[in-house]
């Protein structure tokens, strides 16, 4: 039997949430060089302001995720699933917590980078809808950033 999974609003320097950031930290080091990884650390997270949630399965906080409002629309940011956890539902609840929220804040687009070689979270988000975009905000001009978008409102 497949247990539910509870998304709740978290602040992303608990112990459980700064284990899953690390998680993923740890995920994209191998692929990425310094100047192609993006990733806020648990204090600029807390400073910008992100909404933050965290997915608990079994009480065991399995994912993460964060939106940041911009002008115009909302990043996503510090999205991971536990290896263990992926395939649950885990990230689909916490991808409906942010999308609630940037509609609860009237924002109308979600976007977010990623890297090219994260192919699993790359389809993940194609089935929930996004599409591919140009670069925004501020990355730079790099070969491994993925960029896509999705329409809310």
């Amino acid at each position: 039997m497949t247990s539910a999974v509870v998304v709740t609003e978290a602040d992303p320097r608990a112990p459980e949430a700064r284990a899953l950031i690390d998680a993923l930290t740890a995920e994209l080091a191998p692929h990425y060089t310094p100047e192609e990884t993006f990733g806020y650390p648990v204090e600029k997270l807390v400073t910008e302001g992100v909404f933050f949630v965290v997915a608990r399965r079994d009480g065991e906080a399995v994912a993460c995720g964060g939106l940041q409002e911009y002008p115009g629309y909302g990043e996503l940011k510090r999205f991971y699933v536990s290896p263990d956890a992926r395939g649950t539902g885990a990230a689909g609840a916490v991808m409906h917590a942010i999308e609630a929220e940037a509609r609860r804040r009237g924002l109308t687009v979600l976007r977010l980078e990623t890297g090219k070689f994260q192919v699993a979270a790359i389809r993940f988000y194609g089935r929930h809808g996004f599409v591919p975009c140009p670069r925004f905000g501020d990355y730079p001009v790099n070969e491994s950033s993925v960029y896509v978008e999705k329409r809310i409102g």
